[in-house]
């Protein structure tokens, strides 16, 4: 870890950043604390000698395999790469005033894909592998109240399950691909085509809630699904985002500005859509201005007015209908003509499961005492035509989890926690916990 790139808070998820403890028996010391402090108290300890923050070359890796006096205990591969491309923060409302959000560009799949992606790095197109990497994550607030050492346990988890933006699959799910779809290294070739086009596949559609004006939700919700299908248009929208995360915060975040419409499309560019109601006569400087910082940054800014919208002539704003005609193109992949397309959204659900499950620790939604009784129910996405094979990678994905989570138990205090947890795929139970999933995102629901 590094000042350029501090951990997510263990227990909120918010960033940290680098203190020095002023007083009591650790005076001197640096550790990272939580930006929501005093609300949340999440800490990370640099208590690894190894570890120097001020100066990230000096870093070295942590070895596969870790020495307990008691036993040998072997922990996921962790690879000094280069990753594809660095995760880009983004900020956006929750759907709910009762929920939180948080975006995620991180999957895994299999390593001979990763090395393939590291190798031909300057040769792929990386918005494409990006948009493939990112999700979302919408579940309910909390107010969990956890040890110290159960927070350790979680950032330690948290910083190797999100170790880079496309990374290695854990070792039963990577078998368990294997197995399925026949994997052999004479076919990397053929899923490196698949790789670099799984996000055309079709993604769910997050259907936005969040929007400040009567003529923005009109352009949403009544315009837009008059003319283009709904499914192809609405995945690539994202509305009331803070200006800020997209400028670097060259614009101040305490300023609480925000663009109305998101869109980021492989092959169609970034582009930020405003609808400008009467306040904005008065403020074209203010507005240029922060299309400039905009621009800087890569996006494109297209603005509306609400007279456009309420007239119909908003299909005269130059390069609006260019943009949404593009979007709206079917470029999908049909996913039942395709079991590598399948083996690659099965892995990236695996992935988004295990992510799941640790915000769900976090959240106080699972326990994690020992001989605690886990009762899981997944929702999966409409698209599964083989849902045997989804539920075989899912319960590998599940068996990785609480391996790892034992091993990091065992490597503090040689306890094994002996976790009894369960998969139902089925509505006849009451679970702990519900995760409904899709390409595109999941849903935490508190039972």
């Amino acid at each position: 870890m590094s000042l350029t790139n501090p951990p997510n808070c263990p227990v909120c998820g918010r960033k940290m950043v680098l203190r020095t403890a002023r007083s009591g028996p650790h005076a001197g010391n640096q550790f990272y604390g939580c930006t929501g402090y005093p609300s949340c108290k999440g800490i990370v300890n640099l208590t690894d000698s190894r570890i120097n923050p001020l100066n990230p070359s000096t870093n070295q890796p942590t070895h596969q395999t870790s020495t307990h006096n008691r036993q040998q205990i072997t922990l996921p591969r962790i690879v000094r790469k280069k990753r594809v491309e660095n995760s880009q923060v983004v900020e956006c409302r929750p759907k709910g005033s009762n929920l939180q959000t948080r975006l995620f560009q991180n999957v895994h799949t299999l390593p001979e894909i990763v090395s393939k992606i590291n190798k031909n790095r300057n040769e792929l197109n990386h918005d494409h592998l990006n948009a493939f990497a990112q999700w979302r994550l919408d579940l309910p607030l909390s107010n969990p109240i956890l040890d110290n050492f159960s927070v350790h346990i979680l950032g330690v988890m948290e910083k190797i399950l999100l170790r880079g933006s496309i990374t290695f699959c854990s070792p039963c799910v990577e078998d368990t691909i294997k197995r399925i779809y026949r994997f052999t290294d004479a076919k990397i070739e053929e899923w490196m085509i698949y790789f670099q086009n799984v996000d055309q596949h079709p993604r769910s559609a997050l259907y936005q809630t969040q929007f400040d004006s009567d003529s923005e939700r009109k352009f949403y919700k009544k315009i837009l699904p008059s003319i283009y299908n709904p499914e192809k248009i609405y995945p690539w929208f994202s509305s009331q985002i803070p200006t800020s995360s997209l400028t670097g915060k060259t614009i101040d975040p305490n300023s609480k500005q925000r663009i109305d419409f998101l869109i980021c499309k492989p092959d169609c560019g970034k582009y930020v859509i405003e609808i400008d109601g009467p306040q904005h006569n008065g403020q074209m400087n203010t507005d240029q201005l922060r299309d400039q910082f905009l621009s800087q940054s890569g996006y494109h800014v297209i603005r509306i007015t609400t007279k456009q919208i309420n007239d119909n002539s908003w299909k005269n704003v130059p390069g609006l209908i260019e943009l949404l005609d593009s979007i709206n193109e079917n470029s999908h992949i049909e996913l039942s003509s395709s079991p590598i397309l399948e083996a690659l959204l099965f892995m990236k659900a695996a992935s988004q499961f295990q992510i799941g499950l640790l915000e769900a620790i976090k959240g106080g939604w699972l326990n994690i005492y020992e001989r605690a009784s886990w009762k899981i129910k997944i929702v999966p996405p409409s698209w599964i035509n083989s849902k045997n094979n989804w539920k075989r990678i899912i319960q590998s994905a599940l068996e990785d989890f609480i391996d790892l989570l034992n091993n990091l138990y065992q490597l503090q205090n040689a306890k094994n926690l002996q976790l009894n947890a369960e998969l139902f795929f089925n509505f006849q139970i009451e679970p702990t916990l519900t995760l409904k999933m899709h390409p595109l995102s999941v849903i935490i629901h508190e039972n």
